[in-house]
């Protein structure tokens, strides 16, 4: 069961990251990564990496809409997803915490959460 706004909405989501793999294999991402979930909507691609890959991963999750990304945080947690929210924090100290969290000692998948855009312009950009 997964939180969204509508039925249609959460089914093209997961057909786009399971069906169509979009973001390309997921399970291929070398252990210890650090990935950025640029628009975590209502998390089923965390949420996806969470179930998926039994490595350790990081992932930094930004959704700037309150209500999206409150479904999000629910659909994480709701499917056991170890989940810091940080929500409109994004200080030396939470820098540092994320930091750390890329030497966790036990495997999975820590989802830090972040309710703030990657940039303040609208614009369309390639992280990679």
């Amino acid at each position: 069961e997964l939180w969204g706004r509508s039925s249609g909405e959460v089914h093209f989501i997961c057909q786009e990251i399971e069906v169509e793999k979009c973001y390309g294999d997921l399970q291929k991402l070398p252990e210890k990564s650090i990935v950025v979930d640029g628009g975590l909507n209502l998390g089923i691609c965390s949420l996806v990496l969470a179930k998926r890959c039994s490595r350790q991963l990081t992932v930094l999750a930004f959704e700037p809409a309150l209500e999206s990304y409150q479904l999000a945080v629910k659909n994480l947690r709701q499917h056991g997803v170890r989940v810091v929210e940080h929500g409109q924090e994004l200080s030396d100290e939470v820098l540092k915490t994320v930091r750390m969290a890329g030497v966790h000692e036990s495997p999975g998948v820590v989802v830090h959460c972040f309710q703030l855009a990657l940039s303040d312009e609208d614009r369309q950009d390639q992280l990679c």
